[in-house]
């Protein structure tokens, strides 16, 4: 299958996100969010399926060869190697709780790679992408600067804690900051923060648009077990394992340094 052109999907996406967009600020706005419960128990709204609507129908008009996998729809039983992955709203609990801090992921995965993201926030208007997110000239490759590390605001454990002690213990000065949604992603690859770790479960949904947007920015997500990039289109599941994003501001020694030292088991 092939790849479609990369650098023209901005003014492509841009028209089919905005649709989306609107719908779910009209939700949004509304008195009738009509929330219901998936079997996973994770709520799920009419804004979530309205947007997963205009998405689908938008990008199989634009794509008609790429097949469009979405949280709101089942998995097909065999994943193709290339395939559109959306989300069609990112953090529904903030969505709910009035927090603005949710988001519209559109991933383009080609070969268990996201080779294109675009992350969209209706309430507060930014978009992020992964073309049009700038690379820093340089890195920093110390530990010496405050560590500005960001966190789930719903989805809290325990190894938060446990790792804010680590960092502690090890001397890293830092400070912990939470956020809804793929925004933590984004502002690491917009230079706002500098690491993510995610100690509780997440769906290759939730995050590989703004995987694509860091890897565009010089960060990159890394499997916290083995240090090894994420993958997408897992053939056995559709669950991340936990994992550490991380920005430009970091290299992977510094990643590895911290993580090497922290048992999470």
């Amino acid at each position: 299958m092939n790849v479609p052109d990369i650098l023209s999907l901005d003014n492509l996406i841009r028209p089919i996100y905005e649709k989306a967009s609107k719908k779910i600020m009209d939700v949004y706005h509304s008195d009738n969010l009509d929330i219901q419960s998936k079997l996973d128990s994770s709520p799920v709204t009419r804004a979530d399926l309205l947007s997963h609507q205009e998405l689908k129908l938008g990008l199989q008009a634009v794509s008609e060869n790429i097949p469009v996998l979405s949280e709101e729809e089942k998995y097909p039983s065999v994943v193709p190697d290339t395939f559109w992955l959306i989300d069609p709203l990112d953090g529904t609990k903030e969505f709910i709780n009035k927090s603005d801090e949710f988001t519209v992921n559109i991933a383009l995965i080609h070969n268990k790679k996201p080779v294109y993201g675009f992350v969209g926030a209706p309430a507060i208007n930014k978009v992020w992408t992964s073309n049009s997110i700038k690379k820093p000239m340089s890195k920093k490759s110390n530990l010496k600067n405050t560590l500005r590390v960001v966190g789930s605001k719903s989805h809290q454990t325990n190894l938060d804690s446990a790792f804010s002690e680590h960092l502690l213990i090890h001397n890293i000065p830092h400070e912990y900051r939470t956020y809804g949604s793929s925004l933590k992603i984004c502002m690491l690859a917009s230079g706002e923060a500098d690491l993510y770790p995610r100690f509780g479960p997440t769906s290759e949904w939730d995050i590989a648009a703004a995987h694509a947007v860091l890897l565009a920015a010089g960060g990159d997500i890394l499997n916290i077990s083995c240090l090894e990039p994420l993958e997408y289109g897992k053939t056995d599941t559709t669950l991340n394992p936990y994992f550490v994003a991380f920005a430009a501001s970091l290299d992977h020694a510094a990643v590895n340094k911290i993580f090497n030292e922290f048992s999470y088991n």
